[in-house]
């Protein structure tokens, strides 16, 4: 994760917007098992620091308090709409929502009726997320 996103975070933060879970090792690889995917290690990354959350009404799909991996139930939900397997959600934006391919890495946003490429990696994509967001605060 950058410094860049970091910094935002600190900054534009209140209490109670990330869930701060205890996100073991054993929970990351079960959750990928059952996605039948790698989860790429920039999504790994935010997981294990913040969890679930965001700023600015921006909210990543991550791990709920309790340890509950909500990546998954989101992701499955969607692939029963079809969503390609390889694919994790990490944003629904009602319309559409954005999900990470668990093969490269790349972000993007998906629809019952489209899937394009929105960001080269999920960093990318946090910082243009969340700076959109701090900019409407």
């Amino acid at each position: 994760m950058t410094e860049q996103i970091k910094k935002l975070i600190e900054e534009y933060e209140e209490p109670g917007d990330f869930t701060y879970p205890n996100a073991s090792k054993e929970l990351l690889d079960d959750a990928a098992t059952t996605l039948k995917t790698s989860i790429p290690e920039q999504y790994v990354d935010f997981l294990c620091r913040y969890g679930h959350g965001g700023i600015g009404g921006i909210e990543i799909i991550g791990i709920g308090k309790s340890g509950t991996p909500l990546f998954v139930s989101e992701t499955m939900k969607y692939r029963e709409l079809g969503l390609p397997e390889n694919m994790i959600v990490t944003e629904n934006c009602d319309e559409w929502i954005y999900c990470i391919n668990g093969k490269n890495g790349k972000i993007f946003s998906w629809s019952n009726e489209s899937m394009e490429e929105a960001y080269p990696d999920f960093d990318t994509y946090l910082l243009d997320r969340y700076g959109d967001a701090a900019e409407n605060i």
